[in-house]
């Protein structure tokens, strides 16, 4: 990989590196109808020559969710790798705090879009009271309701999931052992999921999964999680709801790439296609 600070010494580097991930060997197609038969224009954009559509180069994606230039993007991404507050980023990356922490947003969501249970999840992510939402939390009348995640070990990673169809209420009573830290409940076990995730209360709990008959390394490898998530989640002081799965699924990601450089995965992440029916 190119140095980083190679990357981000102006606007044209960065782009082309980033375009290397929307595009393979540079032969742009239409984000619409895949086509990649175009014209031109003078200002840069592109017209599909068989569907009509308009575009640029990153047209319906993640990225384009934001005005950022192509420097200051990779700017948030190092920043972001390196797991540093919306506030610090805002500061060294150069833009407004609530930028920052929009921008953040995006990459989380990108993490999330790339997640197995993305179908069901991004739409109630992307949808009213949602983290890019403009407002905040719905009403009693809105339609958001908070996911209920469903948490597996295997072989030294984790792989957490919205659980459908499951509500708050559901779990009330539906495990043996519940416990509370921060803003989650979690249960020891519910259905096939060694612990269940629900970010609808003032305390955070952890279950440790003592009777899963993977024994002794199945419960290592939960508590490796659980000291690796609530170190970071404690850092926030408090996440409200409509956040949290997005901090969930960066967790996940993290934890299951905690021995590798984030930096290009993020990017890629970045450049993928926002799905549409989101």
């Amino acid at each position: 990989m190119e140095t980083y600070e190679h990357l981000v010494k102006n606007e044209s580097t960065a782009r082309k590196y980033l375009l290397g991930f929307c595009f393979k060997n540079q032969q742009r197609f239409c984000p619409r109808c895949r086509s990649r038969s175009f014209t031109k224009l003078g200002d840069g954009r592109r017209r599909c020559k068989r569907c009509e559509y308009l575009y640029h180069d990153f047209s319906g994606r993640w990225i384009n969710l934001s005005r950022l230039a192509p420097d200051q993007w990779l700017r948030v991404v190092k920043l972001f790798e390196l797991e540093l507050p919306a506030s610090v980023i805002a500061r060294q990356a150069g833009v407004a705090y609530n930028t920052a922490h929009r921008v953040v947003t995006l990459l989380r969501m990108a993490i999330l879009a790339h997640g197995e249970d993305a179908p069901s999840l991004l739409p109630i992510m992307m949808g009213p009271g949602g983290p890019l939402s403009r407002g905040g939390r719905q009403g009693s009348g809105g339609s958001w309701e908070d996911p209920v995640f469903g948490l597996t070990s295997r072989d030294g990673e984790v792989v957490i999931q919205v659980i459908p169809g499951c509500k708050a209420e559901d779990l009330l009573g539906s495990a043996a052992e519940k416990g509370r830290h921060g803003n989650v409940l979690c249960a020891e076990r519910f259905e096939a999921y060694d612990s269940i995730l629900y970010s609808g209360f003032n305390h955070l709990a952890v279950g440790h999964g003592k009777n899963h008959p993977g024994g002794r390394d199945h419960v290592n490898g939960l508590e490796g999680f659980w000291s690796f998530a609530k170190e970071r989640l404690m850092r926030h002081h408090g996440i409200s709801g409509r956040f949290f799965p997005l901090y969930l699924k960066e967790l996940e990601f993290r934890y299951n790439h905690r021995q590798q450089a984030l930096f290009d995965q993020l990017c890629r992440f970045l450049c993928g296609f926002v799905p549409p029916s989101v």
